[in-house]
């Protein structure tokens, strides 16, 4: 994801989602990954409601939106996001 955010700073936002219950694994994450975008936590009841409505199936879970916010595509994969989001950029 690194590699997208970097070579598509203009067409891309990307944003995490943990699913550490506890806060002080979510910051430890954040500070041994370094990522560069932003960072959000859900857990409890947030977090049922929002795999359930993104189909939440496994971990890592990438979910490409357009810019209506309609999916594009959701996916465990990268090189799928990648293909997609090409695609998507030469039209």
């Amino acid at each position: 994801m690194r590699e997208l955010y970097r070579k598509y700073p203009k067409e891309l936002q990307v944003f995490s989602v943990s699913l550490d219950e506890k806060p002080e694994e979510w910051k430890k994450a954040m500070a041994e990954e370094k990522m560069e975008w932003m960072q959000l936590r859900c857990a409890g009841e947030m977090l049922r409601d929002v795999a359930m409505g993104y189909r939440l199936s496994s971990i890592p879970y990438l979910v490409l939106l357009n810019s209506e916010g309609k999916v594009m595509c959701a996916t465990n994969s990268v090189d799928d996001v990648i293909n997609q989001l090409e695609s998507a950029l030469k039209n």
